[in-house]
């Protein structure tokens, strides 16, 4: 009988072969056996001595301050700084600031008076301490002139802005940006404004359950919410126009201050990327020869 060597892939085919003619149902395997009981702590019948504890360290966090008015007091000079710190200075042609001594400022815009402080929701904050712009003018010794701040003070009300009515209620948002148009100003408060420095003060106010709106013309025909709903300054929206770039009523007012004013200083009251274009195009109706992103100054 003649013998000779099978293959390697023959002898995988023998073996499997075999496994299947002599295979058995295999057992199940033995369950694990169950964990030890884990033995209870030894409760301790009486209190510790105070010896018995004397060298255990409980002084986890140290107290800087003697009491909560001075650590109150610490924390806002720390605010000021944070606030300070965070200024970012991202225009300044021919060198607008600082200013000159003894020039004359104008606050302009609704957020000259009706700034906003903080966000929305867990970013809500008491303003009640807040300083407003035209104190904080006053305090560093700036001539201010009171006649267009003190009349914007007046007309807020007739102009909304953008509000929360409740968090996670679409229907009790709205998204105004609440501009007062600059044919509004009344000729007695604009004649004030010759030789002055125009400070425009820009808004946003947003924040949680605040979100910035991606087309102010569709949310406001969607109807979703009862908050929003037409007025004067919706009748200038564009189609596709969002709530991060200059309103029609903001270009009327940096072209007014522009031709009013000797300079204009525009300070972006917000906590998100504003889209500026239009205040650093040279030679522009709306260029501004300094800005300011002063966030939310808290």
């Amino acid at each position: 009988m003649e013998h000779r060597s099978i293959t390697r892939r023959e002898a995988l085919a023998l073996a499997g072969a075999a496994a299947l003619a002599g295979c058995t149902v295999q057992p199940e395997p033995a369950p694990a056996p169950a964990p030890e009981p884990v033995p209870e702590r030894p409760r301790i019948a009486e209190p510790l001595s105070k010896e018995a504890t004397a060298t255990w360290n409980t002084r986890y966090y140290i107290p800087e301050h003697s009491s909560p008015e001075e650590a109150k007091a610490a924390a806002e000079v720390v605010a000021e700084q944070i606030e300070a710190e965070g200024i970012v200075l991202l225009r300044n042609e021919d060198y607008a600031l600082p200013l000159a001594s003894g020039e004359r400022v104008s606050l302009l815009g609704r957020g000259a008076a009706d700034t906003v402080f903080g966000g929305t929701g867990a970013a809500a904050i008491d303003e009640d301490a807040s300083v407003s712009l035209a104190d904080g003018i006053r305090a560093a010794g700036i001539d201010l002139n009171d006649a267009p701040i003190t009349w914007i003070a007046t007309q807020l009300d007739a102009y909304p802005r953008a509000t929360v009515g409740r968090l996670d209620r679409p229907e009790t948002v709205s998204h105004y940006i609440g501009e007062i148009p600059w044919s509004a100003y009344p000729e007695e408060v604009l004649a004030t404004l010759e030789g002055t420095v125009g400070v425009v003060v820009l808004t946003r106010a947003s924040g949680e359950g605040d979100d910035l709106s991606c087309d102010l013309l569709a949310d406001l025909e969607s109807g979703e919410s009862e908050a929003f709903v037409p007025n004067d300054e919706t009748a200038g929206y564009a189609p596709g126009q969002h709530q991060l770039e200059l309103s029609r009523e903001e270009r009327s007012l940096i072209e007014g201050a522009r031709e009013r004013c000797e300079r204009v200083v525009v300070l972006l009251n917000v906590a998100t990327t504003l889209e500026a274009g239009p205040l650093v195009e040279k030679g522009g109706p709306c260029e501004a020869d300094t800005i300011l992103e002063i966030g939310f100054p808290g």
